[in-house]
């Protein structure tokens, strides 16, 4: 008698081959099927059910983002399926090998308009580059597997989506397949000894290293000498004239550069922009410790960089968050951070901090949102506290969306549309059993993140939510310090509007180090 195996449990084998470890979604009546084989495989692949599928995508995401390993999250038909688009998207653009897996109706009700039917792989076609339907119970491991192939391939999502009749048949228990053990990664060569001499020669230049970064085309200068090195040959000359095109491995290419070329001799411009740099992080240190005034975003920064262990994961939200995070964060190399990049999706650091966390559970992790990004995504403070997750939520609360209206100030419109509820996130923290704290004065900052890392010691999430001026972070695309440029007047308001008392312009510098300035 042929041993046989349920077409669901063979499929979930077939994640389990590919070292998946865990998978986030919200059950619905299109895929009990594939819920009756997680419950069977409970054992070896752990399901995670969030509050949203948006936030399971995310999560998925930000599995491949911090692991190097593909995530997976799922969505019954309909809904939940079109809820997936957060995180199919964010895997396209940041080109994150990701798996979603979406419900059907059975295949007797397909195209009779049923009940939450859609046709639903055309509707991936865009955001994912692999995206079927499942027509045979012995094709679903398969189609399972493929996809992951593809995903890894090709960088992106994967879709399959199972009418839930499918994964309740009976399959020969030795038919499902997995070419989990021949999967391998190209590996490309440093660049050739011709293409680095060639960048070598080149001398006041832009270095754009493994960068898709879109506002190149409009901050940089287009007469820039311009180096590109890149893994994928679809970015190559995207964003900028390029003198120097090179595809090949980063790492490899930039120690190839340093072991053939000769030290520069010290340089005037050198030193200045070293002296440039110092100054800057010294602003960005007399901002984090101030002690005065109304409490601003950067002493909060400085709270968690004095407790960041050395292997910190840092979820990262969009928005001001972003480039504050950027400048603020000391990382020392071993740290991880995340955020959605190209497509900048708004909650995704919540999210993050879940994949964060059940990738890496004795790891520190912090979630770091504005206000704006944390009402979308709030509901899920309940998967920390339902899965034990230590996370530390900090959400800088300003009563805006403060990176709009940061724009609506440069294009010179009056603010409109970027007021947010003062909503109390430690209220709401504590509706979901958790430890809620709120923050209003620069002295109670060290007290809450204590006793965050403390709850944290102890397996416990907590959220501080730190009430915050509404003040712009320094606009360093607009600084108006140098007195060749700017008159008196208008350095005395900038300086005094951004704390810059001791900021310093590079004309400054350039002139003590005896640089001609043009």
């Amino acid at each position: 008698m042929v041993k046989t195996i349920k077409a669901g449990v063979a499929a979930l084998k077939t994640l389990e081959s590919w070292g998946v470890t865990h998978v986030y979604g919200i059950p619905g009546g299109t895929f009990n099927n594939m819920m009756y084989a997680l419950d069977e495989e409970k054992d070896n692949l752990k399901y995670i059910h969030v509050r949203h599928e948006e936030v399971g995508a995310l999560a998925a995401v930000a599995d491949g983002k911090l692991t190097g390993h593909i995530g997976v999250a799922f969505g019954s038909a309909g809904p939940g399926a079109t809820h997936l688009f957060q995180g199919a998207y964010d895997a396209k653009m940041d080109k994150v090998p990701t798996l979603f897996l979406v419900g059907q109706v059975e295949q007797r009700f397909m195209n009779y308009d049923f009940f939450q039917e859609l046709d639903e792989d055309p509707m991936f076609q865009d955001a994912a580059l692999y995206a079927r339907t499942v027509t045979t119970a012995a094709s679903l491991p398969h189609i399972i597997d493929e996809a992951i192939r593809r995903a890894y391939a090709g960088r992106g999502a994967a879709i399959v989506v199972i009418p839930n009749d499918l994964a309740a048949e009976e399959i020969p228990a030795d038919g499902y397949y997995s070419a989990a053990a021949t999967h391998a990664t190209p590996v490309l060569p440093a660049g050739s000894d011709e293409q680095v001499d060639a960048a070598l020669r080149v001398a006041d230049l832009i270095m754009f290293v493994g960068s898709n970064y879109p506002f190149a085309e409009v901050m940089f200068s287009p007469n820039a000498k311009f180096i590109q090195i890149e893994a994928d040959p679809k970015t190559l000359g995207k964003r900028h004239h390029t003198d120097v095109a090179i595809l090949a491995d980063a790492p490899a290419t930039l120690k190839k550069m340093i072991d053939r070329s000769d030290d520069a001799p010290r340089s005037g411009w050198y030193q200045a922009n070293v002296d440039n740099v110092k100054n800057w992080h010294q602003y960005n240190n007399d901002m984090m410790t101030r002690t005065t005034g109304k409490m601003r975003f950067e002493p909060v920064f400085g709270q968690i960089n004095r407790i960041a262990t050395d292997d910190a994961i840092f979820a990262i939200d969009v928005g001001d968050v972003t480039q504050n995070a950027v400048r603020l964060l000391k990382v020392n190399g071993r740290q991880a951070w995340t955020t959605s990049g190209l497509f900048a999706t708004m909650g995704a650091g919540l999210p993050a901090a879940l994949a964060g966390q059940l990738s890496f559970p004795k790891r520190q992790v912090f979630n770091l949102a504005g206000d704006g990004a944390a009402a979308m995504v709030m509901q899920d403070l309940d998967t920390e506290v339902r899965y034990h997750l230590p996370i530390i939520n900090v959400i800088f609360s300003n009563n805006a969306l403060g990176y709009i209206e940061d724009e609506q100030e440069d294009d010179g419109h009056e603010w409109f549309g970027i007021d947010m509820p003062a909503i109390d996130f430690a209220t709401v923290a504590k509706g979901m059993g958790m430890t809620g704290i709120t923050v209003t004065q620069v002295d109670e900052l060290t007290a809450a993140i204590e006793t965050a890392e403390a709850n944290r010691a102890a397996g416990k999430p907590t959220l501080i939510d730190a009430k915050i001026t509404n003040e712009r972070p320094i606009p360093v695309e607009h600084l108006q310090l140098d007195p060749n440029q700017f008159d008196a007047d208008t350095i005395a308001a900038f300086k005094k509007r951004y704390y810059a008392e001791r900021l310093v312009p590079l004309s400054e510098f350039l002139k003590t180090h005896k640089v001609p300035v043009a």
